[in-house]
Formats: C-alpha cells, sequence, structure tokens
C-alpha cells in the first residue's frame, strides 16, 4: 500500500488539491480509528475465503486496521511535507 509511485502520485493530488486531500485523509483516519471501525469492517467483509488463511478474523481485522494506520501516516507525513 505504501508503493513509491502511487505515494508519489498521492503526493501530486495533494500539491494540486490540498483542501480535497486534507478531507481525504481526514476521512480515512475516522473509517480506520481503531479495529472495529467501518471502514476495517468494510475490508474484512470483502475478504475471500481462500486469503489470509493463517489469520482468524480478529487477526486479519488487526492486520487490515495496522496496514491503513500505516498508510494514512505515510500521507501525512512524507507527503503533506
Amino acid at each position: 500500500m505504501n508503493d513509491p509511485h502511487i505515494m508519489d502520485g498521492l503526493k501530486d493530488l495533494s500539491q494540486k488539491y490540498p483542501a480535497w486531500f486534507q478531507t481525504f485523509v481526514n476521512n480515512l483516519s475516522l473509517y480506520f480509528e481503531n479495529p472495529s471501525s467501518e471502514g476495517v469492517l468494510w475490508v474484512a467483509e470483502q475478504r475471500l475465503p481462500s486469503a489470509f488463511l493463517g489469520l482468524d478474523e480478529d487477526q486479519f481485522k488487526r492486520y487490515v486496521f495496522t496496514a491503513f494506520r500505516e498508510f494514512i501516516q505515510n500521507l501525512k507525513t512524507r507527503l503533506q511535507s
């Protein structure tokens, strides 16, 4: 999720549309506020039966939460500097 090409594209968006980008980051932060937040549940509901077989449902939700929090943190620090 933190692919350099994606992050470069998002940095361009943040510079061209700063108000929209700030809303985007704020919304992501709200939807992925904790492991039981709406965004985490939305992602977990889309999990294929064959995906992440080594994780139970709670572990998968924590994985999703952690991945998105890392992504959001990167958006806040790297892209908005």
